[in-house]
């Protein structure tokens, strides 16, 4: 195709898709290019050549794409959910809020944006509208492991004590293991600090011990010195 038409975008597209699936990243990224070149709002392009520029960590060249792209085609979903992560990435919560809002709209269900748009309010204080968006994730992907600890995570150490509930965050933090087996170290160190703030400091250590245990090396010493504050029947949530 490209032979007999070489000013044909979507051909350089498709190319660079077929090189990016068989782990050819370079190779994409200039076939990508060149149907951008071609065709400057190109939306699919443009959101895919930012995905290659993301996995190179160059992250100012994968969100001018994203941005391009939603610029271009602003029903495009997934450019809207990479273009919000980075935003949220730089500290630009509000934008990611919105950005992830506008993935929602587009593709209800979605429950990542669900739970990454909870982070961002309960990072704003807006801790009722992160409860709500990590309860529908739940509500959405019952196997969804990461959204039970999330909202686990919130109402064991949230400061609004009319969003904290420590029993429930026990009950969400127990499932998030069970659904992972309870291989999941991050998990389980959500499950010690529930039993932790419901004063059941046994249960806490045996759990952050555990969490310890398969924690990969940069956690551990934080892993470990939460085992000892816990052995003291000390919260490190509340002083």
């Amino acid at each position: 195709m490209i032979r007999r038409k070489p000013d044909y975008a979507p051909a350089w597209y498709q190319r660079g898709i077929a090189h990016h699936g068989s782990d050819r990243p370079d190779n994409a990224y200039r076939n990508l290019t060149e149907a951008i070149r071609l065709d400057s709002k190109y939306a699919a392009a443009l959101y895919h050549r930012g995905n290659i520029s993301a996995e190179r960590k160059d992250f100012d060249s994968a969100f001018d794409d994203w941005s391009r792209s939603v610029e271009a085609d602003p029903t495009s979903a997934q450019a809207w959910y990479n273009r919000s992560n980075e935003l949220f990435r730089r500290g630009r919560i509000e934008e990611a809020i919105s950005g992830w809002t506008q993935t929602l709209r587009l593709r209800p269900g979605t429950v990542f944006a669900l739970n990454n748009r909870g982070a961002a309010h309960s990072q704003l204080g807006s801790f009722d509208l992160a409860a709500r968006d990590y309860a529908e994730a739940i509500r959405l992907s019952p196997k969804s492991a990461l959204a039970y600890d999330n909202l686990a995570w919130l109402l064991a150490t949230c400061e609004n004590e009319t969003v904290r509930d420590v029993p429930r965050a026990i009950e969400l933090a127990s499932k998030a293991c069970e659904i992972s087996s309870y291989g999941d170290w991050i998990h389980l160190s959500t499950l010690a600090a529930s039993h932790a703030e419901a004063g059941d400091f046994e249960q806490a250590v045996k759990w952050i011990s555990k969490a310890a245990n398969l924690a990969p090396a940069d956690p551990k010493q934080e892993l470990g010195d939460l085992a000892a504050l816990y052995a003291e029947g000390r919260s490190a949530v509340r002083k």
